[in-house]
């Protein structure tokens, strides 16, 4: 209900404890999630039911929760952060404003050591591969690319991470990513990512 959600909403915001953010954000990941059986339309209202704006608040959970992945530095709570948005990104226009907002703090879960946040990084996947069912957004996932701290990142840069180095159950899900958006622009991003490696292992 409007009511749960607002509670939510209110511990991940201003709650004092670590531990009680953390629940709110698998709470509210797990009543996002796909039951058994249950029917994708049903799944999708639900989802938006989660995510609308909470009057009490004048906010929807997305922009909290996304800012937990950029300045929590609780493992946990950015994973649960993640798990949420893997559910979220299913429907397209919630999927939209949680790219515009979130690109970032999600390349940069996705480049954490699988070792320091396995979890953090499966859902960080899994956030990646909800985003792909969206066809009109592949090429933009493929392509995206920013500099942080004068380090370049991007998406494929992220991908390529990830199947180098995380636990098989992780790089399988992760060459799904990859299967998705080598025709919309990964694969040049990919081949560039390669050359360079190349030219720095010549020097």
């Amino acid at each position: 209900s409007t009511g749960v959600v607002t509670s939510l909403l209110e511990m991940i915001i201003v709650s004092s404890t670590p531990r009680a953010r953390l629940l709110a954000g698998r709470v509210l990941a797990k009543v996002s999630e796909p039951g058994q059986n249950e029917h994708m339309n049903d799944v999708i209202k639900r989802i938006k039911k989660v995510c609308e704006v909470q009057p009490a608040l004048g906010m929807s959970c997305i922009v909290p929760t996304i800012d937990i992945l950029l300045r929590s530095l609780d493992e946990a709570q950015r994973a649960a952060a993640a798990q949420c948005l893997t559910s979220w990104c299913m429907v397209r226009e919630l999927a939209e404003q949680i790219w515009f907002n979130g690109a970032e703090p999600l390349i940069d879960l996705l480049l954490t050591d699988a070792k320091v946040n396995s979890d953090g990084v499966y859902y960080a996947v899994q956030a990646m591969v909800s985003l792909g069912t969206h066809e009109e957004m592949r090429e933009s996932l493929a392509t995206f690319t920013f500099m942080w701290e004068g380090e370049k990142r991007g998406t494929m840069i992220a991908v390529r991470k990830v199947l180098k180095y995380a636990p098989r159950d992780i790089t399988c899900e992760a060459a799904g990513i990859f299967y998705t958006l080598w025709e919309f622009g990964g694969l040049e991003q990919l081949t560039d990512i390669l050359m360079n490696e190349d030219a720095e292992l010549a020097t």
